[in-house]
């Protein structure tokens, strides 16, 4: 649509929040800044645009959240990029950037789950969307990452580090000459998983879950008594479930395919959730509100460990070391489940996983002290109880001592008399000592000039 006086005008926020669409797409022109327009479709979806000369149209963002004013600088540096011939890379914004690496990352095949943490991660900087990469600096990486950390959520800072170090590098590879501001800041340490609900703890754990009976409570049950993984259990679909063979098959981590057989006691959690959901419901553990599956269970998970280790309801949740977590229950299965004498290929299997059966005990068994003791107790029984039960074969052959045995290696000739010349000879070779014994081979060499001694001298 070519711009006219009704469609060209000084382009404010305030005005374009009242442009209502139209039964087909309007464009609209800024007086301000040659170039730019805003784009709105019969839905009512705005987006701001860039048109060069050529007629090439490069979108810019969304109305809102991209304001006027971001809108006119991003355009105003393309413009100017434009006439003096810079290369756009040089003046990419993060947005951009994005744009192309996350292509990039699906040509490369890339992992799904990989390519959805990184967008959850991009979301938290939204803020810097329409920053020129050049502009970002080490502080400010920084500050953002103590910001996150502050909240707790470690592992979500570390993976925002690792986004930025990753898009820089890109970007570096397609020719960006700029220095990048997370060199020289350490990746955020996670804090520790390797953490399993102890035996004292799973009585106050389950009671608190199950005096809750919601979806909330059966949710982290269903984990704790199977050891999926959080989104595994998050997407349960009821269309996986198979009542009569008490068996929940679906697809885990790296496309694989898998099977949980159901116990009486999570048979009995599937059947109490399948009696209070809809007929039309498509999870098993579905938000009540927006029918989709649930996403935050951190808070009944806080109220539940609280209750297993004896602290105040009231406690800060950041102030307690070495908290639970959804992967903590995983831990505890595969942990009880060695401790219930499942072989190793087995839990292997109920683990899920495909690759190395050493990750089952080397990551995810625990041990306590009790068992330590116990097992060392009963690697000592065992010992004693063999020592006790064997006996070595009696053939009736009288034995000579180990201790008195000596066998010359430097001739197969025995000497004709082991009796030294001062003895009666009343004595047998078995009644002498091994000294005496070597005594008697060394003189017979010498005799036979077979070893040189100072005797022959």
């Amino acid at each position: 649509m070519p711009p006219t006086r009704a469609n060209k005008f000084s382009f404010t926020d305030h005005r374009l929040q009242r442009l209502t669409p139209e039964t087909w797409r309007r464009c609209y022109y800024d007086l301000k800044c040659p170039g730019l327009e805003l784009r709105i479709s019969p839905s009512g979806y705005k987006v701001f645009s860039f048109v060069l000369r050529g007629g090439k149209r490069e979108r810019l963002g969304q109305f809102p959240p991209l304001t006027v004013k971001i809108a006119r600088e991003v355009a105003n540096e393309k413009r100017l990029c434009a006439e003096l011939g810079i290369d756009p890379v040089q003046r990419e914004t993060l947005g951009e950037l994005w744009t192309k690496y996350r292509s990039d990352m699906a040509e490369r095949n890339c992992r799904h789950s990989s390519i959805r943490l990184f967008e959850r991660c991009f979301r938290g900087l939204d803020a810097w969307k329409h920053r020129r990469l050049d502009r970002i600096t080490r502080d400010m990486v920084r500050e953002l990452l103590d910001k996150i950390r502050e909240g707790g959520e470690f592992g979500r800072a570390r993976n925002t580090a690792k986004l930025l170090s990753a898009m820089t590098h890109f970007a570096i590879r397609r020719g960006w000459s700029g220095k990048s501001a997370v060199a020289g800041i350490a990746y955020p340490k996670v804090r520790c998983r390797t953490r399993f609900i102890e035996p004292h703890e799973l009585s106050g754990f389950i009671t608190t879950l199950e005096e809750r009976k919601d979806v909330f409570g059966d949710l982290i049950l269903t984990a704790l008594f199977t050891g999926v993984r959080r989104g595994e259990v998050q997407w349960a679909r009821w269309a996986d479930v198979s009542f009569k063979r008490r068996r929940w098959a679906f697809t885990g981590k790296g496309d694989t395919l898998r099977a949980v057989y159901l116990s009486d006691y999570v048979l009995e959690i599937f059947r109490r959730r399948r009696s209070l959901s809809g007929s039309d419901s498509v999870y098993v553990f579905e938000n009540p509100f927006t029918d989709r599956p649930l996403g935050w269970v951190r808070r009944v998970m806080y109220r539940a460990e609280m209750a297993a280790r004896d602290l105040p309801a009231d406690t800060l949740y950041l102030s307690v070391k070495n908290q639970f977590s959804m992967h903590t229950l995983r831990h505890s299965f595969i942990t009880y489940g060695l401790r219930a004498g499942v072989p190793l290929q087995v839990l292997q299997k109920m683990a899920g996983h495909t690759t190395d059966p050493r990750v089952t005990v080397s990551v995810y068994a625990h041990s306590t002290e009790e068992w330590e003791r116990e097992g060392f107790q009963k690697v000592a029984d065992l010992i004693r109880e063999l020592a006790g039960s064997f006996q070595p074969e009696s053939d009736g052959k009288e034995r000579t001592p180990a201790s008195d045995r000596w066998e010359p290696v430097v001739s197969k000739e025995p000497p004709v008399s082991l009796a030294a010349p001062e003895d009666d000879g009343q004595r047998t070779a078995s009644t002498y000592s091994l000294v005496e014994q070597k005594s008697a081979y060394l003189r017979y060499f010498q005799e036979k000039q077979l070893v040189s001694g100072r005797a022959s001298e």
